[in-house]
């Protein structure tokens, strides 16, 4: 018998998954600050520049097609 009479149920909820969407789980909150006027060298988009918990980046405007970063 499972501990605390709960007859072999859990105690924990699983919420069902749609998709893959709810298997990524971001670093943390990025804020997009200002548009610079460099292009990204693999898609010649525009760059812009970015801050997350690790600091701030210029990231490709055609995120999540495009991952390019450059540090500042």
């Amino acid at each position: 018998m499972a501990r605390g009479g709960s007859k072999g149920k859990s105690r924990y909820v699983i919420p069902a998954r749609v998709g893959w969407a709810n298997q990524w789980q971001p670093a943390g909150p990025i804020t997009v600050t200002k548009i610079e006027q460099k292009k990204c060298p693999y898609c010649k988009s525009d760059l812009i520049k970015r801050t997350s918990k690790f600091g701030e980046f210029y990231g490709c405007r055609n995120y999540p097609k495009c991952k390019f970063t450059q540090k500042i």
